[in-house]
């Protein structure tokens, strides 16, 4: 089934950690360098060739859509699964799979700020369509302050639960539809449990992304990262 380049958004959090900014923004319309952290992701994947993006709403929602309907690159078709309650990353992904017609898509955490290339995503989501062999892949990067133990490592060009070299995942991924498959419909479901799973089982594969890459969970990593970036002139900083 290869339809259209396709990718996911997951802006249905409520930002518990970002409050009292959350409490009346949604993290994915939190502005970084005046523009919102959806938008910016909307750009880079329509630069690089996407054609259609889900995004699950829960958590004022109707902002987010209201904002998108307003704003957003012309040429992505944007369609919006909106949750009737809180359905977790795995739940989310597999409530919006009657709106992705294509086994291999990317997922993006809304709410991460990066140099990353999707042109990788979209690379990797034709490889996989010319040899479906795996469940997914996920990009990694260097374990942050707050998470300094990790949660996976690479092995070869396979992600490892093996903690020779803990890395953190980024929330930038391609997932096969399959990996969805026994998550009942509007059930609330995590991702992590799933990942660890199909990674036991060395169906995932991984890379690792050595430039920026920050999440704005609370709000002293937002504040950390819009003073970083105002040091460099509101340019990434560089390695």
């Amino acid at each position: 089934m290869d339809g259209p380049l396709t990718a996911m958004i997951l802006a249905a959090g409520i930002g518990k950690r970002l409050r009292p900014i959350t409490i009346e923004i949604p993290k994915a319309l939190i502005e970084i360098n005046g523009k919102s952290m959806i938008l910016r992701h909307l750009e880079m994947l329509e630069q690089v060739g996407f054609e259609k993006v889900i995004v699950n709403l829960f958590h004022l929602g109707y902002k987010i859509e209201e904002a998108l309907q307003k704003d957003s690159p012309k040429n992505l078709e944007i369609i919006f699964s909106k949750e009737s309650l809180l359905l977790e990353t795995a739940g989310g992904i597999a409530n919006a799979l009657p709106n992705i017609n294509t086994n291999y898509f990317a997922v993006i955490n809304s709410d991460i700020f990066t140099d990353y290339n999707f042109i990788n995503l979209k690379n990797k989501i034709l490889e996989f369509r010319e040899k479906d062999h795996l469940l997914g892949h996920l990009i990694l990067v260097e374990n942050p302050p707050h998470h300094k133990c990790g949660d996976f490592s690479i092995a070869g060009d396979l992600v490892s639960n093996h903690a020779e070299r803990s890395l953190t995942f980024s929330g930038i991924s391609v997932f096969n539809r399959k990996m969805f498959d026994n998550i009942r419909p509007r059930t609330a479901c995590p991702l992590a449990p799933i990942l660890k799973e199909a990674v036991s089982k060395q169906l995932i594969s991984g890379g690792l992304h050595s430039g920026f890459w920050a999440d704005i969970g609370t709000p002293e990593r937002l504040t950390a990262l819009r003073n970083e970036l105002e040091e460099n002139d509101n340019n990434l900083p560089t390695e």
